[in-house]
């Protein structure tokens, strides 16, 4: 598969990830905060690397960096996956939906905004496995034209 197709691919998983996340948090009160732990990392990083980062440019970074982030790993998943590229690219959503509720209190993160209840992980798991199930038909769908 050509590169271009393989970015889109990652590219409309991720954008479909960040739209429902934005929306699920709008709606329930148990959503995921996948933001807040971005702003959490972003700020921490910038401390580290003593960068300044203006406060109202925090989210706007955050929400750029994560699809970015999400853009590429799930362009990975449709990478070399052939015919299977739907049931891989799910496989991988699945993994950074496990790893966004457990992951987090090991690298220093505040855990709640992925990990408050069973709502917020189910709902943390489900938008990634979303995000890589649309790769991954965005990839099947460029295959058979």
């Amino acid at each position: 598969m050509k590169l271009a197709y393989t970015l889109i691919a990652g590219l409309s998983g991720a954008l479909v990830l960040t739209a429902t996340h934005q929306l699920l948090h709008k709606l329930f009160a148990d959503a995921p905060r996948m933001d807040l732990m971005g702003e959490e990392a972003l700020e921490s990083l910038s401390d580290t690397a003593d960068i300044n980062i203006p406060s109202d440019s925090l989210y706007n970074i955050t929400l750029a960096g994560d699809i970015v982030a999400n853009t590429f790993y799930y362009s990975l998943a449709v990478a070399g996956a052939g015919k299977k590229s739907i049931m891989r690219c799910t496989t991988f959503g699945l993994a950074a939906g496990i790893g966004g509720v457990y992951l987090p209190k090991y690298v220093g993160l505040t855990n709640a905004y992925s990990d408050r209840n069973l709502s917020t992980r189910l709902m943390t798991i489900g938008i990634y496995v979303l995000g890589g199930f649309i790769s991954g038909a965005v990839a099947s769908a460029f295959r058979k034209s």
